[in-house]
């Protein structure tokens, strides 16, 4: 690292640091973020309804399937949650959406996803 006459660095070695501190920048936000499919949560609840489907259409680097879920039968608004492909409660959310069963979700609120096609709250559990 060379000083001019001021004691400044140079522009050039200025720029090249800033680029070398970006590019580690990036590199520790994939690590952090997109590589470990990193969540934070914020509170979460509970939903009383009826399972409509269970999508788990696979395509690039999804590893969720998708929940569609009503409070009642009746109603035209369905909601989204989530849950992993090879979750131990996928079976029971099958059979509740073909018995057509009145259950309990508990969901986690997630407010920061990694670079996964998460379309809805995290399913914690079934009651």
């Amino acid at each position: 690292m060379k000083l001019n006459q001021k004691g400044y660095m140079e522009t050039f070695e200025v720029v090249m640091w800033a680029i070398v501190m970006a590019i580690i920048g990036l590199i520790v936000f994939a690590i952090v973020f997109v590589v470990q499919d990193h969540r934070w949560y914020r509170g979460g609840g509970q939903h009383k309804g009826f399972v409509t489907a269970v999508d788990c259409s696979q395509g690039g680097l999804s590893q969720y399937c998708t929940v569609y879920f009503k409070t009642s039968l009746d109603t035209t608004q369905e909601d989204k949650y989530y849950t992993e492909l090879n979750a131990p409660i996928l079976d029971e959310l099958r059979s509740a959406q073909e018995n057509k069963e009145n259950i309990t979700l508990e969901y986690d609120h997630i407010i920061m996803r990694g670079i996964s096609k998460m379309d809805g709250d995290y399913i914690r559990s079934i009651k």
